[in-house]
């Protein structure tokens, strides 16, 4: 799955509900080259029971990750599933973007430097992508 971004994160925190058999692996993450097919896989560590649902957290350092087009791509594996017979079934994945918080005006001019940076690299994807 694809999430569109409108600036750079430093982090982010991911929660999904979902159903599985115990013994079925499931981990999610975002991709770092994709076309060398490398992906920043984590597990999903189970936290509690909501009803039916499972409901598990992972996070993830965005400072290696690959930004397409203000895209930023997950990948979802679960090793052997069709072999398996089982399913993993989704309700609801939460994603939470962290920045690093502004502490003084180096920081401040930093932030803006990347919002300009990325708002004018968005303008000129837009503008070669309408030629």
């Amino acid at each position: 799955f694809d999430v569109r971004l409108p600036q750079r994160f430093n982090e982010v925190r991911l929660t999904i509900w979902y159903k599985k058999l115990s013994e079925t692996k499931l981990q999610i993450g975002p991709a770092i080259d994709l076309s060398a097919w490398q992906w920043q896989l984590k597990d999903i560590n189970y936290i509690r029971n909501e009803g039916n649902w499972q409901i598990g957290q992972t996070s993830y350092d965005l400072f290696l990750t690959q930004i397409d087009h203000n895209r930023l791509r997950f990948l979802v594996s679960s090793p052997n599933l069709a072999d398996s017979g089982q399913e993993v079934i989704f309700k609801k994945i939460e994603l939470e973007f962290v920045k690093k918080p502004i502490q003084n005006w180096a920081d401040v001019i930093e932030r803006l430097r990347d919002l300009i940076l990325f708002s004018r690299l968005k303008f000129i994807i837009h503008l070669i992508s309408n030629i």
